[in-house]
């Protein structure tokens, strides 16, 4: 199989879109797509009384208020992740962490070339902070029972927060210590 290296085709603020044609086995030329950003962190913060931080944000992408686990993009791709998180967690929440936790990194799916690398932040405090402009941010401490519910019901509309949420319900049910 032959292939061209990707052109762009589309070019927006924190997108863009590529082309590039691979001969397939058949000998048929044919023209596939992807989309790129770059990537981003969410932090899985959790308090002494075993409750995560959520965030609840006015998205204006939809136009609605929208529940989710912390994080944003890196600034570039030399930015240590780690830092971003905590650089995106201080921003969004106002808390500091004394234990950060690399936990697991997701893709959002082969066209989309765009990861997500998660975080646990314990021993959190709370400090001062700056919202980007434009940020309608509320933090929430919630029960993880509770937060679970919001997931599944579909009231945490980002998927991989929701998932991070369920993937965190199920270590827990299954007795994996993630906390230690």
């Amino acid at each position: 199989m032959k292939s061209e290296n990707p052109k762009i085709v589309w070019q927006g603020i924190h997108f863009q879109a590529y082309q590039y044609k691979v001969e397939v086995e058949s000998g048929v030329l044919k023209t596939f797509e992807y989309v790129y950003r770059k990537d981003g962190t969410r932090t899985i913060a959790i308090n002494d009384k075993k409750e995560i931080l959520l965030t609840k944000e006015y998205r204006y992408e939809l136009e609605a208020d929208d529940w989710r686990v912390p994080g944003g993009r890196l600034n570039d791709e030399n930015e240590p992740i780690v830092e971003a998180a905590k650089r995106e967690f201080i921003e969004e929440t106002g808390f500091i962490a004394e234990n950060w936790k690399f936990l697991w990194t997701t893709t959002l799916e082969s066209t989309v070339r765009y990861q997500r690398h998660f975080f646990l932040a314990t021993k959190l405090k709370l400090d001062i902070h700056q919202r980007d402009e434009g940020e309608r941010i509320t933090v929430h401490w919630v029960p993880f029972q509770d937060a679970y519910k919001l997931a599944m019901k579909g009231e945490i509309r980002e998927e991989i927060s929701a998932l991070a949420v369920a993937r965190l319900n199920f270590e827990f049910n299954e007795g994996i210590r993630i906390l230690e």
